[in-house]
């Protein structure tokens, strides 16, 4: 029997030196969950040259999605509608519940405390292993975690 492929979780969020601490915490809850991280600045160079289409193949092939949402930046946005418009299971993240767009404000969140990050990475590992178990609850999730 073949063995099983390793599921990843994508990560959605602004690339910069100022969300890469928020992605080291991501990357270990993921890891906590038995699953690998993957954001766009991993994944750019491996598909077919165009940036754009190369992040919504790695969004089509991740089994979760994790979305930084907030400063509410027009490219993550529009990468979660992409994601959403997939019908893959979500889970939001944000560093307050104002910080949430209203249209997003009924999908699953986890609010992050950057002052207590071993919190933050053990409930966020809780979710995804159940978006991995059962991703059907996070599709259209109405949950709120924080």
């Amino acid at each position: 029997m073949a063995a099983a492929q390793k599921k990843t979780l994508f990560v959605i969020q602004p690339i910069g030196k100022s969300s890469e601490d928020i992605y080291q915490l991501v990357s270990a809850a993921a890891a906590q969950a038995n699953i690998t991280a993957l954001r766009a600045d991993s994944v750019v160079g491996l598909g077919t040259g165009n940036i754009t289409e190369t992040i919504q193949e790695a969004i089509v092939s991740a089994s979760v999605l994790v979305a930084d949402v907030t400063d509410a930046n027009p490219n993550v946005m529009y990468k979660v509608g992409f994601a959403h418009a997939q019908n893959k299971p979500l889970i939001l993240i944000a560093s307050s519940s104002r910080s949430i767009p209203f249209d997003l404000a009924s999908v699953r969140v986890v609010i992050y405390d950057i002052t207590t990050p071993g919190e933050f990475v053990q409930r966020l590992s809780k979710q995804i292993a159940q978006a991995v178990k059962k991703p059907e609850d996070f599709l259209s999730a109405t949950c709120a975690d924080g």
